[in-house]
């Protein structure tokens, strides 16, 4: 029968606490909590281990498609990993390239029990390694001409697609489709114009969002880079926080389910049906580590940090009214 994360984790999160604590903690949980619908009850136990093989964590993904109950990991280390999350016994490692070469950008994994990855700087390596015993299925090169922005790309997939968007500052997002697994071109590069673009924008796919303008007149500008028409939202950032905002933006953690980004680390702010939609969930703490997940009743917002202390904190409310979910907050107070 299948489990609701929502429903067990309070009387088994100091077991789970111990692995978040050894595995840079907020990236495991987002990865594990953001499906939590397609745990089985036996999943969400008690995990006592550390796996020192692999490296710091940078990026996680859970493998529902299979009963083996794997964690596929990348690190900062250029390591990419299955781990079993009932033991933390290594399944399998690949080791790729060493220093930027090896770098890996993005982890996603298909239904089709592949994990894609691409990694390196231009030129890129898009991957896709067997799940189940990280055998390198296929692999296909991609290579910028603009080496100066490459730096700023980002990668998005979608519907056995690889999006690669590449922004030009002040002028237009260049956004190119591929296979994913062939590495074959949609045939020509879209470019979106964005003159409000600039280095302070964030991508919460599909959304690449922008303050533009002065300070006291600044707009909060959003595009899906996915659309085949241009679907631009703007509205005033006074609309959202005072009008002495900074206007930093960083985007939501994890694989949230909804879109969205927080404003000067004090609003979130989601994006539903092409539209702005402050939260009604206030920010916990200026460092807290925000997604929003599937529940029984409707979205959540979790949050997460830790203060100098190491104290771990866990927060969640309703996404639609605000309440706090009072089965899921924890602190290791």
């Amino acid at each position: 029968e299948m489990g609701v994360l929502s429903f067990y984790l309070k009387p088994n999160f100091l077991g789970l606490l111990k692995i978040l604590n050894s595995m840079n903690w907020f990236i495991v949980f987002f990865s594990l909590i953001n499906l939590s619908l397609c745990l089985y009850e036996d999943q969400i136990g008690k995990f006592d281990w550390r796996q020192t093989y692999v490296g710091r964590i940078k990026l996680a993904q859970f493998d529902t498609s299979s009963t083996a109950k794997r964690l596929i990991v990348a690190t900062e280390e250029n390591v990419l990993a299955a781990l079993n999350l009932k033991t933390g016994s290594l399944v399998w490692r690949q080791v790729l390239e060493t220093a930027s070469a090896g770098n890996i950008q993005m982890l996603y994994l298909t239904p089709s029990d592949q994990a894609v990855t691409v990694s390196g700087v231009n030129p890129y390596l898009v991957r896709g390694w067997d799940v189940a015993t990280g055998v390198l299925a296929w692999e296909w090169s991609l290579t910028l001409q603009d080496d100066e922005r490459a730096d700023f790309s980002e990668w998005w997939v979608s519907q056995n697609r690889l999006m690669h968007m590449l922004p030009a500052f002040g002028s237009h997002l260049e956004v190119t489709w591929y296979n994913v697994v062939t590495g074959e071109n949609s045939g020509h590069t879209s470019k979106l114009p964005a003159t409000w673009s600039n280095e302070g924008c964030v991508f919460t796919a599909p959304y690449y969002t922008c303050v533009s303008g002065s300070r006291g007149n600044q707009l909060l500008i959003s595009l899906d880079v996915s659309s085949n028409a241009v679907q631009l939202i703007s509205k005033p950032m006074s609309n959202f926080v005072g009008m002495e905002s900074e206007g930093n933006l960083r985007p939501l953690d994890g694989n949230s389910i909804t879109p969205g980004f927080i404003i000067d680390d004090k609003k979130i702010v989601l994006i539903k049906n092409n539209e702005f939609h402050p939260s009604p969930v206030s920010l916990s703490d200026p460092s807290a580590s925000v997604t929003v997940v599937d529940s029984p009743t409707g979205p959540i917002v979790l949050q997460t940090w830790s203060d100098v202390a190491g104290t771990f904190s866990l927060t969640a409310h309703s996404a639609s009214s605000g309440i706090e979910v009072p089965d899921i907050d924890y602190s290791s107070r």
